[in-house]
């Protein structure tokens, strides 16, 4: 189940590994794990595979007359075939069937590994705001003290001001280009003043012209590859240049970098970081590292556990695989600026369903509005506004809201209330919901933080396709169902009920209705259609 951000009929053969979705749309996404869950009327059954087994795994879906779906054992072209073919472990897999999709998914839960904690709290009930789509890379300390200062004036409170892409002189420095930011202890410490914490963009790349490429180079803490004449090489090229991949392999190397981090950290008086990349996507085709690892997730896996054993707090990532165990806030890829499902607005509860199905449960959203760099990448833009109410209504009843492009850029006095309304209507409504469900799930309970609504489906609903096809609502914690408007121009919606045996209430008329019935909404442009399972 790949946590990407489009639908595709087909894919064929794709390695099994996380990718970014930015650069290349028809990939695997930043967040996987080797497992498939299908459900019908005649029962349900899912497949797995244990993603610590050394084996080349690719698989395949086409969506033909015989809905095929593949998994294959592919050596020849994968990176493990420099590993000798005695040492390959077996592709094994776990085929499981119940009655329903809901008791497979429990007993998947209990096959990985439950978070070992709650992630920050503060990130569940307040937005953070970052400076990425509303600045791009072009930040100042003027800059970034005027935003702070309008979101001030504007009643917001952020868990976090996110300081994004664009404070150093070279990326890799770990340190703020004093002619952007001359005085940049000042900034912070009005952030704190106010109550606000101040958190910083990391990656896990050194730039060949950053103050620290040579030290890490010649402490050989770079990811090498081996080019088509044989030489070594340590540089590769991500989206902001050419830069080493730090080799997290090494615990002398995880050390070193995380040490640099925390030294920048004190002496700016940072309270966090925001943790970039860490897919596959930037691995040399023949990589070697310290350790010699062999498939190229692992090294996704170190840099994951790396950052949580050295700054497991207020910390946010953007890739894992067979990490569910940590703690950590773990964000969706940028969304842009647009509707429909490939990668604008509806592809935001597919992600969010299929993370949490991955057992990966403290999700944040990407931006309110997305990026907004449709036309390039350090282009922004006001997005429409429509696009812009309803994209906080959803968000609102996600884990967690994050802003960068403001409700204030808009003219409207009426947008800027709703904007303010959910954000409020989050903090006091939704964030306590899911903090009692996570520590249910922490406990060891059998609890699905998030599910899509067809898991509660009776035997007879589940005859209609339209039932699975149904994407754009969502059940918080077995109980509450969120079903947003995600059409331009739409002011209502058929909200499934689902369950015959279930009665739902209507969270702001107070209506009830019984389940197993598709109910006709009328949802305005201020309004989410919102419904709690009466037990």
């Amino acid at each position: 189940m790949p946590g990407g951000m489009s639908e595709y009929d087909i894919m064929n053969n794709a390695a099994f590994a996380p990718k970014d979705t930015i650069r290349w749309r028809e990939v695997n996404g930043n967040i996987l794990h080797p497992y498939w869950i299908t459900q019908s009327y005649v029962g349900s059954y899912s497949i797995s595979v244990d993603p610590e087994r050394t084996v080349p795994l690719v698989n395949s879906v086409k969506k033909n007359e015989a809905n095929e779906f593949c998994l294959n054992f592919y050596y020849a072209m994968s990176e493990l075939r420099k590993t000798p073919r005695p040492l390959m472990e077996t592709l094994l897999y776990k085929i499981s069937i119940k009655d329903t999709a809901m008791e497979l998914q429990k007993a998947f839960q209990n096959e990985i590994s439950r978070p070992e904690g709650l992630p920050d709290i503060e990130i569940l009930y307040k937005p953070i705001f970052s400076t990425w789509a509303i600045f791009k890379r072009n930040i100042t300390q003027e800059k970034l003290l005027g935003y702070f200062e309008d979101i001030v004036s504007n009643g917001y409170l952020p868990s976090n001001y996110e300081i994004d892409d664009g404070y150093e002189e070279h990326y890799g420095d770990h340190s703020f280009d004093k002619t952007k930011f001359p005085n940049v202890t000042d900034l912070i410490a009005k952030i704190h003043d106010y109550g606000s914490r101040v958190t910083i963009w990391i990656t896990p790349f050194i730039n060949i012209f950053s103050s620290n490429f040579d030290e890490f180079s010649n402490n050989d803490c770079f990811v090498k590859g081996i080019d088509r004449a044989g030489e070594i090489f340590e540089t590769v090229p991500w989206w902001n240049g050419l830069g080493g991949m730090v080799d997290f392999s090494s615990q002398e190397c995880s050390d070193f970098f995380h040490s640099d981090l925390l030294n920048f950290m004190e002496l700016n008086n940072l309270d966090g970081f925001k943790f970039d990349a860490g897919e596959t996507t930037y691995m040399p085709s023949d990589f070697i590292t310290n350790m010699n690892i062999s498939r190229s997730v692992d090294w996704t896996s170190a840099y994951i556990d790396s950052i949580k054993n050295n700054f497991p707090g207020n910390t946010e990532i953007r890739s894992s695989w067979a990490g569910q165990k940590h703690p950590l806030w773990l964000r969706m890829m940028d969304k842009d600026s647009v509707w429909g499902t490939e990668n604008g607005l509806e592809s935001l509860i597919p992600h969010l369903i299929t993370a949490s199905l991955l057992g990966y449960h403290y999700i944040l959203p990407d931006m309110v509005g997305g990026n907004a760099n449709e036309e390039c990448f350090d282009c922004t833009y006001i997005p429409e506004e429509e696009l812009y109410i309803r994209w906080i209504e959803i968000t609102a009843f996600m884990p967690a809201i994050q802003f960068s492009l403001a409700p204030w850029q808009y003219e409207s006095e009426e947008t800027r209330r709703i904007c303010k309304y959910w954000t409020d209507f989050h903090h006091d409504i939704i964030a306590p919901i899911y903090e009692e469900v996570w520590a249910r799930l922490v406990d060891g309970e059998y609890v699905l933080p998030i599910a899509p609504t067809s898991f509660f489906a009776s035997e007879g609903e589940l005859q209609s396709p339209a039932i699975y096809r149904e994407n754009q609502q969502f059940i918080i914690g077995e109980k509450y169902l969120v079903a947003p408007i995600t059409t331009r121009n739409h002011r209502e919606r058929q909200v499934y009920l689902p369950g015959r045996a279930n009665l739902w209430q209507n969270y702001w008329t107070k209506e009830f209705f019984r389940g197993g019935i598709y109910v006709n909404a009328q949802v305005e442009l201020d309004e989410v259609s919102f419904w709690v399972l009466i037990d």
